[in-house]
């Protein structure tokens, strides 16, 4: 048992540590601090930090994306190149941890970011031939497991449990659109009420990402037609 949890635990403490180091930089230390105390202490991550399942990983992977996105995105000509880079390289274990989903939800993201701020020609900052370093990371698994499974592994991994779950109900997860609504608030408890607050306030350059960060999986998975909670 300790085996099977024990990597959601160690996915929830790095993804503390980063969202710490994060908010030091990009705000203040007590910011840092706060944001950290808040995610720790709330019922769904704490929860999720206990499981046996791949969604703590996958959300660490995601976390530190989003972090090395935000520093590089921040930062001078130099650090940002290897920022960007470990940007790339947390998608790919998100995509160990998870399938495509590790790649997906971040492009959304990063598209309807452009959108909203109207710099067409932004993305040429981003380094994409950093998606090697995604395919490094991620390949040499996908490519031995194929080669031992063959067909099998496609249509059961990536046909089944990525694409037909998120199409129909085939798993007997059918849950209303607005299903989240209610869950987000209890995953959050007891920090539930800081979400009216924060949605009011007026987000900057980075801190318009880090909303989109958090509202394009929520949209995604409600459109989908296999929820759970988690």
């Amino acid at each position: 048992e300790t085996g099977a949890r024990f990597p959601s635990a160690l996915g929830a403490t790095l993804s503390v540590f980063l969202i710490y180091w994060c908010g030091r930089r990009l705000f203040s230390r007590g910011t840092g601090f706060a944001a950290a105390l808040i995610l720790v202490s709330s019922l769904g991550f704490f929860a999720l930090g206990r499981a046996a399942s791949m969604d703590m990983p996958l959300t660490a992977s995601l976390t530190a994306a989003l972090v090395f996105f935000l520093l590089g995105y921040e930062s001078e000509e130099g650090p940002r190149r290897w920022y960007f880079y470990g940007f790339y390289a947390a998608l790919g274990f998100g995509v160990l941890a998870k399938g495509p989903i590790a790649i997906l939800l971040p492009a959304l993201t990063l598209v309807l970011f452009l959108l909203w701020r109207g710099g067409r020609h932004e993305w040429k900052q981003w380094l994409l031939e950093g998606v090697l370093v995604t395919i490094l990371v991620a390949a040499p698994w996908y490519i031995a497991v194929t080669w031992a499974n063959g067909w099998e592994f496609i249509q059961v991994f990536i046909l089944d449990h990525n694409l037909q779950r998120f199409a129909t109900d085939t798993y007997g997860h059918d849950r209303p659109f607005y299903f989240f609504v209610p869950v987000l608030p209890l995953m959050m408890f007891p920090w539930t009420f800081l979400l009216i607050p924060a949605l009011r306030r007026r987000f900057r350059k980075n801190e318009q990402l880090i909303l989109m960060w958090a509202l394009v999986p929520f949209v995604f998975f409600s459109l989908s037609g296999s929820k759970l909670p988690a």
